[in-house]
């Protein structure tokens, strides 16, 4: 089963803000900056991120906390072992960014988003049209961003999705996380290198 599209009209539409002065975790490539907005190319494009937006506009992603941030990064990865390779947690880096300007956020967690035909099916949804028709649809109703739970944790909704021009933008960025010390705050096994023959045991 896929989520509904969104309806004509989203007046109404529950929100939750996203506070100038919070702080929000987000990953990203170790070779790269942390401030990049996504974005497709136009609404009907199955690629890009969850809730990306269309050209010119784009969307980046944040976590209310760094277990969040790793297991939107790691995916699939480590659903089962809970464990990542040692290249997989050496690509990537967690900023710790001071939220600058509130954004008035689509809270797609709220009970009475369901009276909208938003449902949780929206947070894990595998067919990106219908998702990226509802972040345009939310743009367009004058909302800054989506409030979310993540597909890779259980428990309350902890992902942020703000719009804003794609491409890179100016955050506030404390500090810099390597991925290798994240994933172990994150509950997560960094998987050592086997580098020899004679280091590998058969059982």
């Amino acid at each position: 089963m896929t989520a509904a599209q969104p309806p004509a009209s989203l007046a109404g539409f529950p929100v939750r803000i996203l506070q100038e002065g919070s702080v929000v975790y987000r990953s990203h490539a170790a070779d790269r900056g942390a401030g990049w907005r996504s974005s497709i190319p136009n609404t009907i494009d199955p690629g890009g991120g969850r809730f990306d937006l269309a050209s010119p506009q784009g969307t980046l992603y944040a976590a209310d906390d760094v277990e969040t941030a790793v297991r939107e990064k790691v995916r699939e990865a480590a659903w089962v072992s809970q464990a990542v390779s040692d290249k997989m947690a050496a690509g990537f880096n967690v900023a710790v960014i001071t939220v600058e300007h509130k954004a008035s956020c689509a809270d797609i967690s709220s009970r009475e988003a369901a009276g909208f035909g938003a449902t949780r099916q929206l947070e894990s949804e595998e067919d990106y049209t219908i998702t990226h028709a509802w972040a345009g649809a939310f743009a367009k109703a004058g909302m800054q961003g989506v409030r979310y739970g993540s597909r890779f944790t259980s428990g309350p909704a902890r992902a942020w999705a703000t719009f804003g021009i794609e491409g890179t933008c100016g955050l506030k960025v404390s500090r810099e996380i390597p991925g290798t010390v994240v994933c172990a705050q994150a509950g997560l096994r960094v998987l050592a290198p086997i580098r020899r023959a004679k280091d590998v045991t058969i059982i």
